[in-house]
């Protein structure tokens, strides 16, 4: 099993929201992160979606116009880009929603607030050997990517799947092969 230290995944969401979502107009939405492969580093990139309110207890999200990035081993802020679809080989229109996700409020209750604690953990477990390299794995990791894999499918978000997708294909190519 790979040595390679890092932050716990929470400690690095929360970066996310006090250094790059601060910067940003009000009403984005902060996506899941994905571990990326990066001039020699492994960085989390945050996604960061306009959202339009529809139905109570839900959201309209609009493409990803934000992406930033921190060093998955520091936690340290790295960048944040404006983006349009076609960063990420998409042809989205930019200000037509994407399609709707459930809001904040509505993700409190304990299946969806234990599915995420169990997404979380399967960060924690999952990318120190995908920082690695390591392609032959435990069983135990083994299963923990097909937990994960079923779990951000549950709780992810649908309309962000496609960026999701474009931006993560190593990381989830990846999880698939030791799977």
């Amino acid at each position: 099993m790979s040595m390679t230290m890092i932050k716990n995944i929470t400690q690095i969401i929360q970066i996310a929201e006090i250094y790059p979502a601060s910067a940003l107009p009000s009403g984005m939405h902060q996506a899941y992160p994905i571990p990326i492969l990066k001039g020699g580093e492994t960085l989390l990139a945050f996604m960061y979606a306009a959202t339009v309110t529809s139905e109570p207890g839900s959201l309209e999200l609009c493409p990803p116009s934000y992406l930033a990035y921190i060093e998955a081993v520091t936690g340290k802020f790295k960048q944040l880009i404006a983006t349009k679809p076609s960063d990420f080989g998409l042809n989205n229109d930019v200000d037509k929603p994407l399609g709707t996700f459930t809001s904040r409020p509505a993700r409190q209750d304990e299946k969806y607030m234990n599915a995420q604690a169990h997404l979380y953990q399967g960060y924690d477990l999952l990318l120190p050997e995908y920082m690695a390299g390591n392609i032959t794995v435990e069983q135990s990791l083994k299963n923990e990517a097909v937990d994960f894999l079923a779990r951000f499918n549950e709780i992810g978000e649908p309309p962000l799947f496609q960026y999701y997708n474009s931006l993560g294909k190593h990381f989830f190519n990846w999880l698939h092969a030791i799977s």
